[in-house]
């Protein structure tokens, strides 16, 4: 092979081996054992050394640092595990072009530089819209990486734009549908205000409804020392007697809404269900006793007892020092996706549609399960799980119970979101 024909090949894998993580503001390790899947990865990998000379930039303010963090985890993971890129130069830097609405200019300038063929976004649906433009001018794939908390609108939909996500609309859907399956049809809903914004509250009711149940009474609230103390909520809730109440809350919320639950007498009378950050692994100890019993709906537990997740946790836990959750699972997942579909690719990645049909038709079993993308909506795919908070050896825990059924991303019911206005909150859990 002549020089200009090999700077020609290292010239295309460059462009095509890179990945810039955006972070928006205001808002199976297993497998590598085996032989299976993992021989035409890693040669293809090997072969495109100039990559390990390339960062994985963060881009965005500190209010993401700790989601961005845990998610570039699960890439860093995947990338040292299958390619052996760790000590080679892999490595994070920050920088300011990520915002809840980005400055077209400042990621322009963050991403033409490099001639990124996938940029992999940590952005709200809200700013991939406004990102998708900027980003897909020269053919660029943009992967939108998130909680997943609102139904992606028209507007934030294109060719070139995916979503691999915690899935949380989803998970709140299946929840609500399987509490009137399981409790009985009349629900209570409450949330905070902060989680009244997202769409993953309404979705909790399509479920509910789907299944033929009815939402008896709604209330939002702000939390203890805003304007209708959660006291009251729970006054509400006595005077109702529904069948089960559905909570949405998260963060510090989350912890005083199941606490007072169960200081009200309400734990081991009217069964708690809720959203999977309702009873966050980082938040059970500050509920203690109090959590005992709740059931929450999500793409991912610690407690997963599959091959696949007990390995992924014990090798980010060495890698990283901490536990994952589930955004470092997001992470693993995705890096896997895009190293694997870029593999499919092979001589034709310079190829922009080749790579998205590489995109399109990549499949694993990972820490959460079976992975895909739905053709259509170019969403990510995995399973969702049913979570009862149990005590365990350790402490008190998710416990995996059973896979709930999928969501049907097409579900006519969906309509009325997609075509709703957006509420003012544009980036969903900064904080995480």
């Amino acid at each position: 092979m002549s020089k200009p024909d090999q700077a020609a090949r290292g010239s295309s894998r460059r462009r095509f081996l890179k990945f810039a993580a955006l972070a928006g503001g205001a808002a199976a390790v297993s497998h590598l054992s085996s032989g299976s899947g993992r021989s035409a990865v890693a040669a293809f990998l090997r072969a495109s050394a100039p990559f390990n000379r390339q960062p994985v930039r963060l881009l965005g303010p500190q209010a993401t640092a700790g989601l961005g963090r845990r998610l570039a985890g699960g890439l860093r993971l995947y990338w040292d595990q299958v390619a052996g890129w760790g000590g080679t130069g892999l490595r994070l830097a920050a920088s300011d072009a990520g915002t809840a609405a980005p400055e077209p200019l400042k990621v322009r300038q963050a991403v033409e530089p490099d001639e990124l063929g996938v940029v992999i976004g940590v952005v709200g649906s809200y700013a991939a819209a406004q990102l998708r433009d900027v980003i897909g001018q020269g053919g660029t794939n943009l992967v939108v990486v998130d909680g997943g908390a609102n139904v992606v609108r028209a507007d934030e939909d294109g060719p070139h734009l995916f979503y691999s996500t915690v899935g949380y609309w989803q998970s709140n859907w299946a929840m609500g549908a399987w509490a009137v399956e399981h409790l009985g049809p009349r629900a209570l809903v409450a949330a905070s205000m902060y989680e009244s914004g997202y769409d993953a509250l309404y979705a909790a009711e399509l479920g509910i409804e789907a299944a033929r149940g009815q939402v008896a009474a709604r209330h939002i609230n702000f939390g203890p020392s805003g304007p209708r103390p959660v006291s009251e909520v729970m006054a509400e809730i006595k005077r109702a007697r529904p069948d089960f109440v559905y909570a949405a809350y998260s963060g510090p919320e989350a912890v005083a809404f199941v606490r007072c639950y169960a200081e009200a007498g309400l734990s081991g009378d009217i069964p708690l269900v809720g959203s999977g950050f309702l009873t966050d692994e980082s938040l059970l100890p500050e509920m203690g006793s109090a959590a005992i019993g709740a059931h929450s709906a999500l793409s991912w537990a610690p407690t997963l007892d599959t091959s696949h997740n007990r390995a992924f946790t014990a090798a980010y836990t060495d890698l990283t020092g901490s536990v994952p959750d589930v955004f470092a699972a997001v992470g693993y997942d995705t890096a896997r996706w895009l190293t694997e579909a870029l593999a499919a690719a092979g001589a034709s990645a310079g190829r922009p549609e080749v790579v998205r049909e590489a995109l399109l038709a990549t499949r694993f079993a990972g820490p959460r399960g079976a992975w895909g993308i739905d053709p259509v909506t170019r969403q990510a795919q995995t399973p969702l799980y049913l979570r009862q908070v149990q005590a365990g050896p350790g402490g008190l825990v998710n416990q995996v119970l059973s896979a709930l059924p999928p969501v049907d991303l097409h579900d006519p019911r969906l309509a009325a979101l997609r075509q709703a206005p957006r509420t003012g909150w544009l980036y969903a859990y900064p904080n995480l």
